[in-house]
């Protein structure tokens, strides 16, 4: 025999809840008293209606006793005030079997004599957007904070049966937040389906541009000529400017990437000749910036950014897959008989060896001296 207190919210189910509670009582043949359920269908139920629930003790013995919106019943006083005299017995129900489920929005609306007496604490709380759907938070005594930690938590779907024999809330204005985990995976996919969205329209437009580039280059009529039907002929162009653009490589420093040399034979391939110096002072003395230019094997000037032309310049051209090798010339041999003929032809002349005579090279002529000794006396 035990007294449980049902809370929670208007509108979340704790009348639901205590009702299907008292109807597994009846089924173990104990007799429903109930009080404060609006519109409840007794006979239906088979509940009898407790008129004045302050003679709860008029009722048989091992009776239930469901009192809806109880604090009008048993209303909070102060501590100091005399405990009313049907509250008082609520000490000893279990003498006579009693089991009392008390349904209020707070515990602290109810007779602090009550809180002592709780066997059970059940608080009711709708947390999900599905309204069926219920968190119930159960205590085996009184909680005065109900939203602290619990070790005690279930889900209850409310059972339809209940409604068949009262009227619940007619208007709920409690609004229910969607959780905040759910908030986070509805972003998360939305940002999942933009990026895609994004990628989808990017690549889509990059393919569209890469067709209609092939579609220019290699279809239509233009300014070099149409083409004959059923055999290939020379690409055409719609425009001046997209035939100029067809000369413009691809990247720089390989001109033969020019779209006009794609799919085609060419007669020959650019080949870069560059040559870089470096900022300083010239043979005259004037300051030269550093500078940077190149040349093709036509003698004709080629034009790229400085640091691709000083790439080229000191580390040459990459490595053309395209180029044609060609294989050196073989040297000349001639004839047999033109050299047999020039070596008989090639002049000589014989040089005699003979002793030079004197005076035939020209010589330093003798040098002739003289001396003179001077007389030896005492007087020098």
């Amino acid at each position: 025999m035990a007294l449980y207190l049902v809370t929670g919210q208007p509108g979340h189910g704790k009348t639901a809840y205590a009702i299907d509670k008292a109807f597994a009582f009846k089924k173990e043949g104990r007799e429903i008293y109930a009080h404060g359920i609006k519109d409840f269908d007794y006979e239906r139920a088979g509940w009898k209606h407790l008129e004045d629930p302050t003679k709860w003790q008029d009722c048989p013995d091992g009776a239930v006793i469901i009192l809806d919106e109880c604090y009008t019943v048993f209303p909070n006083r102060n501590p100091g005030a005399k405990v009313p005299e049907h509250v008082e017995p609520m000490a000893r129900h279990r003498h006579r079997g009693f089991d009392f489920i008390l349904i209020a929005q707070q515990g602290l609306q109810l007779d602090p004599f009550l809180r002592g007496l709780y066997e059970e604490h059940c608080h009711v709380r709708q947390t999900s957007i599905m309204k069926s759907k219920t968190k119930l938070k159960k205590w085996d005594a009184y909680q005065g904070n109900v939203a602290g930690p619990c070790g005690n938590i279930v889900d209850w779907v409310r059972p339809k049966y209940v409604f068949d024999y009262y009227t619940s809330t007619t208007l709920v204005t409690t609004k229910r937040s969607i959780p905040t985990w759910v908030k986070m995976v509805g972003i998360g996919v939305l940002i999942i389906l933009g990026a895609m969205y994004y990628l989808k329209h990017s690549y889509s437009a990059k393919i569209d541009k890469i067709n209609e580039e092939a579609s220019t280059t290699h279809s239509g009529t233009g300014v070099t000529g149409a083409s004959a039907k059923g055999a290939p002929g020379p690409r055409t162009y719609d425009t001046p400017t997209d035939y100029a653009k067809a000369h413009v490589a691809r990247f720089a420093t390989m001109p033969w990437t020019a779209p006009i040399y794609d799919g085609g034979a060419p007669a020959g391939q650019p080949q870069l000749y560059c040559m870089s110096s470096l900022a300083g002072n010239d043979a005259g003395g004037h300051h030269r910036e550093a500078s940077c230019s190149c040349m093709t094997e036509q003698g004709t000037k080629y034009d790229m950014s400085q640091p691709e032309c000083r790439t080229v310049a000191r580390n040459s051209t990459p490595y053309n897959p395209y180029k044609q090798p060609v294989a050196p010339p073989p040297p000349y041999v001639p004839p047999v008989d033109q050299v047999h003929d020039q070596v008989a032809a090639a002049p000589g002349a014989l040089i005699g060896s003979t002793s030079r005579a004197s005076g035939t090279f020209p010589e330093s002529k003798p040098y002739q001296t003289s001396t003179t000794i001077p007389d030896t006396t005492a007087q020098l």
